[in-house]
């Protein structure tokens, strides 16, 4: 190689991250480019450049500056056998490939809206609720993260893979949080339960994808319209709430009328029975009741308090009352037995007939059975 080729390969234009953005998250640089051996590629720190070749990735280089030739290139070299001559014993002098940069820096706010979830409840019956949140993250295996996207896409540029990455993420929150099932107010009024061990799940699934959420925060949580009335009402009141039910077209409703009698009736009884008895009670205690042996009632306690004290006590020994009453201040008291003296036990002993066709007992001088009406 003479001195003026020397100086035109030192001079010639090489791959270098000035073409890329420090906010990009993947730069393709060589998009199906004819590249030419020599020609130097510059990496800088938090940078890795990857060579890809009809979606499989070939070779990589960290932090630094290269050459790109068949010694820096082994993969690539041996899959397009860039080592062989041709027919005229001549090396080729270029290569096709795509060449990539991936971001290795730690990316934060990242932001995923309407992340949709659905939620099963009795109250509010089926509902979608719409997650709004940001998340930081960091690309930990820049080889694996190329090889998820390119299984999906052929091209990968930076805005495609950052929105495959957020919906990677949203959808992990959705699957979540429906296999966890928090109650609606629970999301109404964020509670951090509702949340957690929601980084450690979504980190678990997306290892293999090289990638790494450093943080995720969930800033609101959206419901449908008809929603936030019953929510503000509050639970309590809410599980109370008498829902009606439906059967065919025929709305089931409480009787109110029937209730209101109901209660109407519950709160006067009392009160009417109530007098009754004491209507009751007042007439036994207007009224006595003494007989003689030969049954003379004497139970009209009027009769007896118009007497006069006298009068009460001679009726009642003109009439052989039983011995046990006495008359004190005015009114008929019954004497108290004498806990010493025992009453003699008087035993009556009844004598009857029995009618030898129906049975039946009659008085012991009866002749014709006042049952069957046949002579005894």
């Amino acid at each position: 190689m003479g001195i003026f080729s020397w100086f035109k390969n030192l001079f010639k234009k090489g791959i270098s991250l000035a073409e890329v953005n420090e906010k990009q998250l993947v730069a393709l640089v060589r998009d199906n480019a004819k590249i030419k051996f020599g020609t130097s590629i510059d990496v800088r720190p938090n940078f890795l450049a990857v060579l890809v070749y009809k979606n499989k990735i070939m070779d990589t280089f960290a932090e630094g500056r290269y050459r790109l030739d068949i010694p820096t290139m082994p993969l690539l070299s041996r899959y397009q056998k860039l080592a062989k001559p041709n027919k005229k014993g001549d090396l080729p002098k270029k290569f096709k490939v795509d060449v990539y940069f991936v971001n290795l820096k730690t990316f934060t706010n990242f932001d995923f809206n309407n992340c949709i979830v659905h939620i099963k409840n009795k109250i509010y019956k089926n509902l979608n609720v719409f997650i709004d949140g940001n998340y930081g993250f960091q690309v930990t295996s820049p080889i694996d993260f190329l090889e998820a996207l390119f299984t999906q896409y052929g091209v990968v540029k930076d805005s495609v893979a950052k929105a495959e990455l957020t919906d990677w993420v949203c959808r992990l929150v959705s699957k979540r949080l429906e296999k966890k099932q928090p109650t609606v107010e629970m999301l109404y009024k964020m509670d951090p339960s509702c949340f957690d061990g929601l980084l450690d799940y979504i980190n678990k699934d997306i290892a293999d994808c090289g990638i790494k959420l450093s943080g995720l925060n969930i800033t609101k949580v959206k419901f449908p319209k008809r929603i936030y009335k019953r929510i503000s009402i509050g639970q309590e009141k809410l599980e109370k709430e008498e829902i009606p039910q439906y059967t065919g077209e025929m709305l089931i409703m409480d009787n109110h009328v029937q209730k209101a009698q109901q209660s109407d009736f519950a709160n006067d009884m009392n009160n009417v029975y109530k007098g009754q008895a004491e209507k009751i009670e007042q007439d036994m205690q207007s009224k006595f009741y003494v007989t003689n042996s030969q049954g003379i009632d004497y139970s009209d306690a009027g009769n007896i308090q118009t007497e006069s004290s006298d009068q009460v006590s001679q009726n009642i020994s003109n009439n052989n009352v039983m011995s046990d009453v006495s008359f004190v201040d005015g009114e008929i008291v019954a004497k108290q037995p004498e806990p010493d003296k025992e009453k003699p036990v008087v035993q009556k002993v009844f004598e009857y007939k029995k009618c030898s066709v129906c049975g039946a007992l009659n008085a012991k001088d009866s002749e014709i059975c006042f049952a069957c009406k046949n002579k005894i």
